[in-house]
């Protein structure tokens, strides 16, 4: 049993987390992430992430809004950006490295 501050957690936002960061995987794989582009996927994921949340206020998709899933979902946004382009730019050193 997990205590209650962590259930309400996973029970209340991990799901809008795990979407949003798998937005801007998906995103970044449609795009061809590079360092020119990750400004575009970035404000993608968020009009997105804002779209939905203003969505859910006016009642027109079902859901309920919450200020603190606009914030979850813009670092599971960053956070996901962040781990790409810390593998882009280790497989770039590694393809300068060879001849």
């Amino acid at each position: 049993m997990l205590p209650a501050w962590l259930n309400t957690i996973v029970c209340n936002y991990l799901s809008d987390v795990l979407w949003a960061y798998s937005l801007a995987f998906a995103l970044s794989a449609l795009f061809k992430f590079n360092r020119s582009n990750v400004t575009v996927v970035f404000m993608i994921c968020i009009i997105f992430v804002v779209a939905i949340e203003l969505l859910q206020m006016t009642n027109t998709v079902s859901g309920t809004f919450d200020s603190v899933d606009i914030i979850l979902e813009t670092i599971a946004v960053s956070l996901a950006l962040l781990i790409i382009k810390h593998f882009e730019e280790k497989h770039h050193e590694k393809d300068n490295q060879n001849p």
